[in-house]
C-alpha cells in the first residue's frame, strides 16, 4: 500500500515529466518548411508602403551612377517608381509576396543546420528546385534569423559555384514591421569594363511609411 508521501512523490514526478516534455516540445527547432514560411512572411500585415531608395553599383572598383527614387507598393503586386532619371529595376524587389509565392511553389526546403550567433539561433535552409515546377528560382541557400525570422543572406548556386549572394539588413517600422534597410548583392561572374569579372550592387531603403492607405489611382498610369 502506497503511503501518502510516496503518492505525493509520484504525483510530483509525473508533473515533472509532463512539464519536461512540454518544454522539450516547445524548445524543439522548427522544420525547414516552418522556417521558410516564417521567413517569407515578411509582408504579413503590410498592405502598402512608400520608401526612398538609393541604388549603387560597383564593377571591380569602378563605381557607377547612384540613382535615387521613391517607390510606392500596394498589395498584392502594385508598384510605382518616381525618379528624375530612368531607373531599370525589377519589380520583384519590392513585391515581397510574389517572391514568397514563387519560392514556395518552385522549391523544396531542407534544413542544413543551426548556429548560435550573438545569442541568436541562425538556421541554414537549402532550397532545391522541383522538377515539375512552372517556375525555377534556382538552387538557393538561406540563412535565417531565428528570433526575427528575417533572412540574413541568400546564396544562389549552380553546383559548387556561387552565382550570386544577397546580404539583407532590416529596420523595424512603427515598432512591428521588419522592412529591408539594405540589400547588398555580390555577383562574382558579372562582366566589368576591363573584362575582370565581379560586381556588387547595393540598395538602401529609408523614410518608410507603412499602411497609409495608398489609392489604386496612384498606380493606374503604370499598369
Amino acid at each position: 500500500m502506497l503511503t501518502r508521501t510516496r503518492v505525493l512523490w509520484c504525483i510530483l514526478c509525473s508533473c515533472a515529466l509532463v512539464v519536461g516534455a512540454a518544454v522539450s516540445a516547445f524548445a524543439a527547432d522548427p522544420s525547414a518548411e516552418e522556417i521558410l514560411s516564417r521567413a517569407l512572411d515578411i509582408s504579413a500585415g503590410v498592405d502598402d508602403y512608400t520608401a526612398q531608395v538609393k541604388m549603387e553599383a560597383n564593377f571591380q572598383g569602378a563605381p557607377g551612377d547612384v540613382p535615387e527614387y521613391k517607390v510606392y507598393f500596394k498589395q498584392p503586386d502594385k508598384v510605382k517608381i518616381e525618379s528624375r532619371s530612368i531607373v531599370v529595376v525589377r519589380r520583384e524587389m519590392f513585391t515581397f509576396g510574389s517572391l514568397a509565392e514563387r519560392v514556395e511553389e518552385g522549391t523544396t526546403p531542407h534544413l542544413l543546420g543551426k548556429k548560435i550567433e550573438n545569442g541568436v539561433p541562425v538556421y541554414t535552409v537549402k532550397l532545391v528546385p522541383k522538377e515539375d515546377a512552372d517556375v525555377h528560382p534556382g538552387r538557393m541557400i538561406l540563412r535565417v534569423d531565428g528570433h526575427r525570422w528575417t533572412v540574413n543572406t541568400i546564396e544562389i548556386t549552380d553546383g559548387q559555384k556561387t552565382m550570386a549572394k544577397f546580404h539583407w539588413a532590416f529596420t523595424q517600422v512603427d515598432g512591428k514591421y521588419w522592412m529591408p534597410s539594405t540589400i547588398r548583392c555580390e555577383l562574382p561572374d558579372a562582366p566589368s569594363r576591363d573584362g575582370t569579372p565581379g560586381a556588387e550592387i547595393s540598395v538602401a531603403f529609408s523614410d518608410y511609411a507603412v499602411n497609409t492607405g495608398l489609392s489604386d489611382d496612384l498606380f493606374t498610369e503604370d499598369e
